[in-house]
Order: C-alpha cells, then sequence, then structure tokens
C-alpha cells in the first residue's frame, strides 16, 4: 500500500506532483508550502482514478495519464495512444513532437496527443519505461536493459549503460546544465557529465523504492520516490533531504493507541509517533533499517513492537525514538503484519507474506515479545489477517485460494481451529475485533459481528468519497477509527447519522 508520485517542473518553476490516489499538489516555493487541486483522472482502461504519471510541457500543458490539459489542470480532455489503447509509462517533448513511452514501445503525436504513430525501429526490448530529449537526441529508459538513445528518430538505438549496475530504469532526465540522471525501480539514482558516455551511482536505496521522477531547479535536484515521498538535494546528491511539509504522502499500514490518548502508526515511511489523538505527528526512525512498517504494538511492560519489511520484530522502549531487532524464534525474513495481544498474558504475531504466494505463520511468546514459537501454520494460502477478542479467542481471516472468504477460530491458544465462510463478503479489506465485537470493511463499509463472525451488522457510512480502507483500529473507548488514503476518520458513538 504505497503512495506512488509522480512529478515535474514547469517552465515558470512551479512543481506538479500527481498521487497514486488521486489529486494534484504544486508549489512555487520549492517545497515550503503546497496547495491541491482534487481532480481524478483515471488511466485509459478507467480502473482506478489513480495520477501515475505527471509532465509539463514546453508550452505549459499538463499531461496525467491518459489525459492532457492546455488550461493549468482546470479542466482535462483525454487521449489514446495506439489501438488498442497503450497506457502511457512517460512523455517527453521537442519542438514539434510529444512523445509517449509504452510498453508496446516509443509514440509520437504531431498534434498535442490528438493521434498518435508508433515510432519505427523501436528498441529491441520495448517496455520503454521513460523519454528525454537532448536536442535531437531522443533517449529511452527500458525496464531491464537500461538505457538507449537514438539520433535518427529510432531508426537505430545505442545503449549508454557504462556505469549503471540497475538496468531496472524508471526514469531519465537532463538538467539545464545538460547532465543526464537515471533513476531506477530499485532505488537508485545514476549520473551523467557528459551526455550518458558514462554514469556515477548518486543516491540508493532499499530494493522497491522505484524513483517515479526526477527535476532540478538551480541546482536543486528533487526526487520523488515510492517509499519516502519527495526528496531534496542543494550538494549534487551527497545528502538528500525529505521535502513533504503539509504534503501528507503517507498512506497509514496500521494504528495502534495507549490508554493516555497516543497513537502509533506504521506506513511506508517509517514509525509515526502522535501525544495528542492525531492532532500533531513525529516520525521516529532510529535503528530501523527499513521505513516500510506493517504493524506497530505497545506491550503490558511499555515496550513498542513494530513489524518491519522482511526483517521480522523490531523493539523500542523510548516510544520509537529508538528501535532494536527482537525476532528470536520467527522465520528469517518475516512480514509480521499483525501483532496482538491476548488476555491470557501471550503476545501473538502473524507473519502474513503476499496473498497466494506462502502460508501464514502465527507466532506465541509469554515473555513480552523477546522469544517466540509458531503456533499455528494455515493449510491455504490467502489467509491474510489476525485478530484477538476480549476473551482472547484468536481469529484468522482472508480469501484462500479457491476465492472463498472466511475465518479461522481458535478458542484454546492457537491449538484447535473451527472454520466459519463469509459467503457475503468475498475479498473483503480489513479485519479486527474490540472487546468481543469483530469489524470488517468490505466495499466502502465497516461491519461488525457479536457472534464469531455468523450475522453481521453494517455501521453507517461516514464522510469518506473515495474507497480503499488501508487500515481500522478501535480503541479502549470503543472509538473507531478508519484510515482511507492518507486521511483518518473517526467516529465515537459507532457511525450514528447525523455525529
Amino acid at each position: 500500500m504505497n503512495s506512488n508520485l509522480s512529478m515535474d517542473i514547469s517552465p515558470a518553476g512551479t512543481i506538479y506532483i500527481g498521487k497514486s490516489t488521486g489529486g494534484i499538489w504544486w508549489t512555487q516555493n520549492n517545497g515550503q508550502s503546497w496547495n491541491f487541486n482534487p481532480i481524478h483522472v483515471a488511466p485509459h482502461s478507467g480502473s482506478w482514478a489513480s495520477i501515475i504519471l505527471t509532465k509539463v510541457s514546453p508550452a505549459g500543458h499538463i499531461y496525467v495519464n491518459s489525459y492532457v490539459s492546455f488550461n493549468g489542470g482546470s479542466t482535462f480532455n483525454p487521449i489514446q495512444i495506439g489501438n488498442p489503447a497503450k497506457l502511457p509509462a512517460d512523455y517527453a517533448f521537442n519542438a514539434n513532437f510529444v512523445y509517449a513511452a509504452t510498453n508496446s514501445g516509443v509514440f509520437y503525436s504531431e498534434n498535442n496527443g490528438s493521434t498518435w504513430t508508433n515510432i519505427s525501429g523501436n528498441p529491441a526490448t520495448l517496455n520503454v519505461t521513460t523519454l528525454m530529449f537532448d536536442n535531437n537526441v531522443l533517449i529511452a529508459g527500458i525496464n531491464g536493459s537500461g538505457v538507449y538513445k537514438t539520433s535518427n528518430n529510432g531508426t537505430t538505438w545505442e545503449p549508454i549503460n557504462n556505469g549503471i549496475t540497475d538496468f531496472s530504469i524508471s526514469k531519465v532526465y537532463r538538467d539545464e546544465l545538460n547532465n543526464y540522471y537515471a533513476g531506477t525501480n530499485d532505488g537508485k539514482v545514476f549520473k551523467s557529465v557528459n551526455a550518458g558516455t558514462s554514469w556515477t551511482l548518486i543516491y540508493s536505496s532499499e530494493a522497491g523504492n522505484a524513483i517515479t521522477s526526477i527535476s532540478t531547479d538551480a541546482g536543486i535536484i528533487y526526487l520523488s520516490t515510492r517509499n519516502y515521498g519527495v526528496l531534496k538535494s542543494t550538494d549534487n546528491g551527497i545528502v538528500w533531504n525529505e521535502k513533504n511539509i503539509n504534503l501528507h504522502i503517507p498512506i497509514l499500514n496500521t494504528l495502534a493507541f495507549s490508554n493516555t490518548g497516543e497513537i502509533y502508526s506504521g506506513s511506508y515511511q517509517g514509525f509515526n509517533y502522535s501525544p495528542d489523538l492525531g492532532a500533531s505527528w513525529q516520525t521516529r526512525n532510529s535503528g530501523l533499517p527499513s521505513r516500510i512498517i506493517y504493524s506497530v504494538y505497545k506491550t503490558s511492560g511499555g515496550k513498542l513492537l513494530a513489524g518491519v519489511y522482511n526483517l521480522g520484530l523490531y523493539s523500542s522502549s523510548d516510544n520509537g525514538m529508538n528501535w532494536v531487532p527482537v525476532s528470536n524464534g520467527i522465520s528469517s525474513g518475516a512480514q509480521i503484519k499483525s501483532i496482538k495481544s491476548s488476555p491470557n498474558g501471550f503476545l501473538f504475531a502473524a507473519n502474513i507474506p503476499p496473498v497466494f504466494s506462502d502460508t501464514m505463520e502465527l507466532y506465541r511468546s509469554s515473555d513480552n515479545g523477546l522469544n517466540w514459537i509458531k503456533v499455528f501454520q494455515p493449510q491455504t494460502t490467502g489467509m491474510d489477517q489476525f485478530t484477538i477478542d476480549a476473551d482472547g479467542n484468536l481469529f484468522i481471516a482472508g480469501t484462500n485460494s479457491m476465492f472463498e472468504s472466511s475465518i479461522l477460530v481458535s478458542t484454546d491458544n492457537g491449538t484447535t481451529w473451527n472454520e466459519t465462510v463469509l459467503e457475503e463478503f468475498f475479498m473483503f479489506q480489513n479485519f479486527t475485533s474490540s472487546g468481543k465485537n469483530l469489524y470488517l470493511t468490505f466495499s466502502n463499509n465497516i461491519f461488525y459481528s457479536s457472534d464469531f463472525g455468523l450475522n453481521w451488522n453494517q455501521i453507517p457510512n461516514g464522510s469518506w468519497t473515495t474507497s480503499g480502507f488501508s487500515a481500522i483500529s478501535i480503541n479502549t473507548a470503543g472509538h473507531i477509527f478508519a484510515s482511507i488514503g492518507n486521511e483518518i476518520y473517526v467516529t465515537t458513538d459507532m457511525g450514528l447519522p447525523g455525529h
């Protein structure tokens, strides 16, 4: 659950950012403050209102996915690239044409996107992800093959990869000093000062932190990244700083609460702490080797536990200021996406791999998370959510490999299990408990059950306008918190109308 970004800078210096959750952000003061235009345009297939591509032409035209705006983003017109339509991965512009990168090669338009022609002599690998121009030389980044160039409109192509060690190219860019930049899907940026003859690594992070755009302005380098939002460097890539003020980029993966009004959250930008029920937030990542946090839990002893991407569990004894690994007994590379305590004095941690790739593992600890033993592993994949009710009953839920949604219930700390099929909630989104009630989200609504999932009641809908819950949680007072995209909604009265 990431919030991917796309970014470009207009001829007037305005920075535009499109978000995968919809809408355009822009700043006219290098990121000190941001404005928002809640436009929602979909890919040409019409599947999601998700902005995955934003490019501004020299004439100021804004190209967003398969749409173009000629009036600064007030309105957008659809465009179709190829037949059947291809979703563009990037755009590039010269004096006469607009060029589009697609997984079927490069296309160009002579009329600002009204009609498109497939360029002759495409590279042998057609999955073109990114384009740029250097005078009359067209540069193409190809996922898996590196960077290529053509000076004859695509009749022949030449690889320019000397010094590039990661060929999963996601973006290429040329700055005002004619330096080239190449970003990759595995979190690297290379720079060339000699038109691609050789390259030097200037930024590196973990695999999966794709570089979604590169821009420069007055010598400042800006990157937008899948996991960390917008990064800025003023010293040619030696030091990078986040520039996400008021942008609210993280999509939350998990929420947890203390009994003194504190909220803890994990996101794709790390661990976040609020001392005042969400009025203000602090990011605390010291000691965490990855900023992808799947789960957060505060133990009865006051320690925090966090499930970290592919690295098991980490613990903090100072409210997240510092973190150390605590995964004794847990499989290497575990993705702990749920941590719960039972009234019987046990902690439980669920290792939940990607859906249908492997079966989950449930671990139990009797010493506040210092040591763990595996107590259960379902026989089918897709069972990917876990919770415990107030009586200590354990619940594992999900959609199995036969596309059947169900709940597994254990009343003896994980020794034996019984199954309840959820025929009306195919592919539900989130699953949790509070008191003796179970809660799940399905089709943009929240439901609860007080009888082990046999019967369900709908909670009245909130004021959200988009679907897709990334997390729900209930605090000790019974307040329901729902995270949708980068916004949090709360109800203190079970969502009753008028409140």
